[in-house]
């Protein structure tokens, strides 16, 4: 599903089923992300403006931040992509839609809302705006992982099967909405999937979703199904705490996931033998170990390919396998020209050579 042609007849293809007197709708498209981008990109080839369901497309949107070493200000990936084909953009509050309430924005005159990774909760006053409604395209099987990470989430947890849940939008809590729709998907490789391969899957899954959804809105509002409360779990916001690696708490397989689950935004970080911090930029699968005897965050040598082996808190059976790092204050790195500056493979195969241990709370 990687070119604009391929995502077309699929979109084609799975709401091929004609409905009567299709509606279009004046969308106002709320998010911020590659996500989200990716998503309406999918809906404007499908359905262009001006034809069923879509009549017109406004975006909302946060405002360009700051961003990067250089705090450059520029605008997000929607931002990005909406520029680009032409279509109005309204930008959010910076911090939350509250002034909304008592000063609704000029030029968002839709009657329908679509929620795509959008990071402010919509009060009611700002929902009563929308004479159709409101939905959220939510990329989990909810009542399952409700929250601001649900991807992440799930390769973290190991799952084999996730999926993307159409729902309306609650104006008291985040993710609680009655569910109009959903679609479950294997998660491909599970033991090797990372965020940025997956996130595009169940971008164009929610994309089918949310176009059927569009093209027979009052039936799937009218088969709406109120979530399980008792099912409920969460995947809440990741955090620059949640990259530090605690090798004696952590197998090698655990290790290996929390990169693939979170790297692209929290970078997976430990010490150096010296102290200095150092991100485990790149990893791999890991492997069986070849030294039984070591310690947790012991460095135990240079693998085929110049993969660095780390020892972790199953120490005895596996191996974290490291291929770049980057340390403090340098560029990102060989894994194999980082052990030549810590002692080289003569100090690794002596177990001197050790990534310091960071303990979590």
């Amino acid at each position: 599903m990687n070119s604009i042609a391929t995502r077309r007849r699929l979109l084609n293809a799975a709401t091929a089923t004609r409905f009567p007197r299709l509606r279009a709708y004046h969308v106002a498209f709320f998010g911020s992300d590659d996500f989200s981008a990716r998503v309406l990109g999918n809906l404007l080839d499908a359905a262009p403006p001006g034809s069923a369901p879509l009549d017109s497309v406004t975006v909302v949107t946060p405002p360009p931040r700051a961003r990067g070493r250089g705090l450059a200000v520029t605008p997000g990936a929607l931002e990005s992509f909406a520029d680009a084909r032409g279509l109005p953009v309204v930008y959010a509050p910076s911090k939350s839609l509250k002034p909304w309430i008592a000063n609704p924005p000029a030029g968002l005159n839709c009657d329908l809302a679509v929620v795509v990774s959008f990071p402010y909760f919509l009060p009611r006053a700002v929902l009563e705006r929308f004479s159709t409604g409101a939905v959220n395209l939510h990329p989990s099987l909810l009542p399952k992982y409700r929250g601001a990470a649900p991807i992440q989430h799930a390769i973290l947890n190991g799952d084999t099967e996730t999926g993307v849940s159409i729902i309306g939008l609650d104006p008291r809590r985040f993710d609680s909405g009655a569910v109009l729709a959903q679609r479950k998907v294997a998660i491909p490789n599970p033991d090797k999937i990372t965020y940025s391969t997956l996130a595009p899957r169940l971008a164009d899954e929610g994309s089918i979703a949310l176009l059927d959804t569009l093209r027979n809105f009052d039936a799937f509002s009218r088969a709406a199904k109120t979530q399980d409360e008792s099912l409920v779990t969460h995947a809440r916001k990741l955090a620059k705490r949640d990259g530090p690696v605690a090798w004696s708490d952590e197998s090698a397989h655990a290790v290996f996931r929390r990169w693939r689950a979170i790297a692209h935004q929290v970078p997976l970080t430990t010490f150096g033998p010296t102290g200095d911090p150092v991100q485990l930029v790149t990893l791999v699968s890991p492997v069986p170990t070849p030294r039984p005897d070591a310690v947790p965050g012991q460095l135990l040598g240079i693998g085929d390919g110049g993969v660095l082996l780390v020892a972790a808190a199953d120490a005895a059976e596996f191996a974290v396998r490291v291929t770049h790092v980057k340390p403090a204050n340098r560029g990102v790195t060989p894994a194999v020209a980082y052990v030549n500056g810590v002692g080289g493979p003569k100090a690794l195969r002596r177990g001197v050579v050790r990534f310091g241990e960071v303990t979590k709370e």
